[in-house]
């Protein structure tokens, strides 16, 4: 996807405009986030033809007029459309995925020390980091071993119910990152 002729052709007369379309990125994977750029080589160079309109659908990508394209969610075909500014059957389309950016790792930050002991009745907040910072799916998936000892609601606040061992997990993807917790029950004297 480095570079492609992209020819506009009117069917209806003999008229042929070539243009080298180049984006800049040598992968042709795309990511969401990504920005692309791209330009035109006008052949003739000396065509009075140079207008060119470029459309996609905006909730997916964002056209900038700096000749770039963001991409802004995930699309198995997001289509570019370059039309000639001048005479709308000249046309070329562009059909490219759009991945979304996925984790690649989970870390529980707050995991308390080996040690450390917790109390029925007592609440804790885990909190998370994920990578890489652009993840596109952000949603975290908390779950607890016994949740008789220890649940954990989906927003990480972990409540302990009884005296036990309760590791809590968080999960995003197919990644994990899981701490345990020793609860006991409060000696009132």
């Amino acid at each position: 996807f480095a570079g492609e002729y992209l020819m506009l052709t009117d069917i209806e007369s003999p008229i042929l405009y070539n243009l080298y379309f180049v984006f800049t990125e040598i992968d042709s994977t795309f990511y969401v986030g990504d920005t692309i750029y791209y330009n035109f080589t006008y052949i003739p160079q000396d065509t009075s033809f140079k207008g060119i309109n470029i459309d996609c659908d905006s909730s997916f990508a964002t056209i900038g007029a700096d000749n770039s394209i963001t991409f802004i969610k995930e699309s198995p075909s997001l289509e570019l459309t370059f039309t000639a500014s001048k005479n709308s059957k000249l046309i070329k389309k562009f059909s490219i995925a759009v991945y979304p950016v996925l984790a690649t790792s989970i870390k529980i930050t707050n995991k308390p020390f080996s040690d450390e002991t917790f109390y029925v009745g007592d609440s804790y907040k885990l909190k998370t980091h994920i990578e890489p910072s652009n993840v596109t799916y952000t949603t975290i998936a908390f779950s607890s071993s016994d949740d008789t000892s220890g649940s954990v609601d989906s927003d990480g606040r972990v409540e302990f119910k009884k005296s036990g061992t309760a590791k809590m997990y968080a999960k995003i993807n197919w990644l994990k990152d899981l701490t345990t917790f020793i609860i006991k029950e409060k000696i009132v004297q």
